[in-house]
């Protein structure tokens, strides 16, 4: 055979064998799969801790009512340029506590001309706090201003109600502590 023959049969073959391997199935192995022993992310949510010269030595008064489930806030001593609110939410179409809910200090925005106002509320700026389990609440660091109470929620705002069913406003200065009690909330709404 030619040797000029020889050397393109050699490469087609090559080519061939290279081919035929890298198209052969090969036998799969399945993916290493962590377990728990070696998890590199935290498996129970982080624990807060307050600071314990921000707490006072006062909470809620404990009453032979209350059970012991129940949480016990523990009110900090405000700060002489912000203010702080605490009460229980409850809500007036189920007769319960509102739990785990966002309540929110709005501001109002008045609309010109007139007393007509539009609720402003920013997520991450305006004074706010989850409800507990009992529907108890504390707002820390509220800047000094006029605010109205509102229950937030994925389907509308509500304002909070006081014992009368007005709507909650508060002027809020620094250094004060203002304990709303029990304040009220149509929610959920069945309308």
């Amino acid at each position: 055979m030619n040797k000029r023959m020889t050397l393109p049969i050699l490469l087609l073959l090559a080519f061939s064998v290279i081919l035929v391997t890298a198209c052969t199935p090969q036998e799969a192995t399945a993916p290493e799969i962590d377990t728990d022993e070696n998890l590199s992310y935290p498996i129970s949510p982080p624990v807060i801790e307050a600071e314990e010269e921000a707490l006072s030595d006062t909470a809620y008064p404990i009453t032979e009512e209350m059970s012991s489930e129940q949480l016990i806030l523990k009110i900090p001593q405000p700060n002489d340029d912000s203010g702080i609110i605490y009460g229980t939410l409850n809500s007036l179409t189920m007769d319960q506590p509102v739990a785990y809910s966002k309540i929110y200090l709005a501001t109002k925005v008045y609309l010109d001309p007139g007393d007509e106002f539009i609720l402003s509320i920013q997520d991450n700026a305006s004074p706010q706090a989850i409800s507990t389990e009992n529907g108890e609440f504390l707002i820390i660091n509220i800047p000094p201003d006029d605010y109205l109470l509102a229950l937030v929620t994925p389907i509308n705002t509500y304002p909070i109600l006081d014992e009368n069913g007005e709507n909650i406003e508060l002027t809020i200065r620094g250094g004060e502590s203002i304990d709303l009690g029990n304040v009220y909330a149509n929610w959920p709404d069945f309308d």
